[in-house]
């Protein structure tokens, strides 16, 4: 019986086997949405590119600590609230944020449609406004989900490694 997925593993001279899966409860939810939808239904994002600001940047810009917003997508509940690129989202549900990993906890136990509340300081004017936004479904961008042949299609072809399947000729693979 499979428990998990190795993802990672440690290794050094004063340790051995310290390893780090994925249950094998969260693959399977996992890849029946990737086959089914070709994204993983229900993953919540926040729809920006950003950059971190961290402690010894704010310092040296007299800046606060957060993520600087490089781009805001056109799906994003943040896109036309007149927020600007390089304001720094400095907070997120109450939690001041010190790396990116607060905001990515937050949304990684979130589902679509979930709302949070960012606090957001716009290097321009110095102000800081409060925006409660719904997070989108992360659909990826992946060329998996953007083939021609669906993923049932795909895998139902048989070996995809096999020399005399033609799959490959669709010109993208699903990894």
């Amino acid at each position: 019986q499979v428990i998990g997925i190795t993802t990672s593993k440690l290794s050094g001279s004063d340790y051995e086997g310290v390893g780090f899966a994925v249950p094998s409860v969260n693959v399977t939810e996992i890849v029946d949405s990737l086959i089914k939808n070709g994204y993983v239904k229900g993953r919540a994002k926040l729809g920006i590119t950003y950059t971190a600001v961290d402690s010894i940047s704010a310092e040296q810009t007299g800046m606060p600590t957060g993520l600087s917003i490089v781009e805001i997508s056109t799906d994003s509940e943040l896109y036309g609230k007149g927020i600007k690129t390089g304001s720094i989202i400095t907070e997120v549900n109450g939690e001041k944020i010190i790396s990116s990993t607060t905001i990515l906890d937050i949304i990684d136990s979130s589902t679509s449609g979930d709302e949070i509340t960012l606090k957001i300081y716009d290097t321009n004017t110095k102000e800081t406004g409060e925006y409660t936004i719904k997070l989108i479904e992360d659909k990826g961008t992946s060329s998996y989900n953007t083939t021609e042949k669906s993923s049932e299609e795909f895998f139902n072809d048989g070996n995809i490694f096999d020399e005399d399947n033609d799959s490959s000729s669709e010109g993208t693979l699903p990894f």
